[in-house]
């Protein structure tokens, strides 16, 4: 330990990536161009920073990293609720995605897309419909401007890039 004024400590800074890591990143992206480069550029952009958050390796992270549940949850082949189960009863397969719209009353209409809003895993949007999705549940899909605006978290502005 340094206990004189001129000491200074040394902090070692690890790169972000190995070189295995940079190779596999820019190999992956090599494969695509335009728009979907750009896509594919951002979710890595977000599933590094993901990864970082957590100390993770980018090569390290597992299912078990982001998996949600098990939850119980009921239905069959032939309810509303449709699912298949697998030999020890996990569930294998079922809607993740459920609408039900009123055009009489838009602001009437309920939607569930499990696990959550977000398809960051960083995001506190990212499971939390997913215990109201295991019982059935729905939430609010609202269509009039004063009914989003009163519950609005946060608000996203998508500004076109200009052409070159």
């Amino acid at each position: 330990m340094c206990t004189k004024p001129s000491c200074a400590a040394l902090a070692v800074i690890e790169p972000a990536f190995t070189e295995a890591e940079k190779l596999a990143l820019a190999g992956f992206l090599a494969g695509y161009s335009g728009m979907t480069r750009e896509a594919y550029t951002l979710d890595l952009r977000q599933f590094t920073a993901w990864c970082r958050q957590r100390q993770l390796h980018l090569f390290a992270a597992r299912r078990a990293d982001i998996a949600i549940g098990p939850l119980p949850r009921g239905g069959s082949s032939d309810t509303v609720a449709a699912t298949t189960y697998l030999p020890d009863f996990a569930q294998a397969s079922g809607a993740t995605f459920r609408l039900v719209i009123d055009v009489g009353g838009w602001d009437n209409s309920v939607v569930m897309n499990s696990p959550g809003q977000s398809g960051d895993p960083a995001s506190p949007h990212y499971a939390d419909l997913f215990p109201l999705w295991a019982a059935d549940g729905a939430v609010p899909l609202l269509y009039s401007r004063d009914r989003i605006e009163a519950v609005a978290q946060e608000r996203i502005r998508l500004v076109p890039r200009e052409s070159a």
